[in-house]
């Protein structure tokens, strides 16, 4: 029969810096959001309209995937803990 090995700590620390990774690109994605509608006050017109649309769809767009990668890194934590939990429950078993 195969045996399968799962390195849970190393599996943990990747979902940890995948939730660290996706805090960063939403810090960063609003520090960015933030510069540019300070930057659009003084503009006026279609292009400031044009402008704006575009870069709030980015913006959204990129808040969604960082949400995404942070419950993906969740997940990835959680199914190792899970992995975790049930190799010790088969140790403990006396067959």
């Amino acid at each position: 029969m195969a045996k399968f090995v799962c390195d849970v700590e190393q599996v943990i620390s990747a979902g940890d810096k995948l939730v660290s990774m996706a805090s960063d690109l939403q810090s960063a994605v609003s520090n960015y959001s933030g510069t540019v509608t300070s930057d659009l006050a003084s503009w006026d017109g279609s292009a400031k309209t044009s402008f704006t649309k575009q870069c709030d769809a980015q913006v959204a767009l990129a808040q969604a995937n960082a949400e995404e990668a942070q419950k993906i890194g969740e997940f990835i934590k959680s199914a190792a803990q899970a992995i975790q939990s049930l190799d010790d429950e088969l140790a403990a078993l006396n067959i």
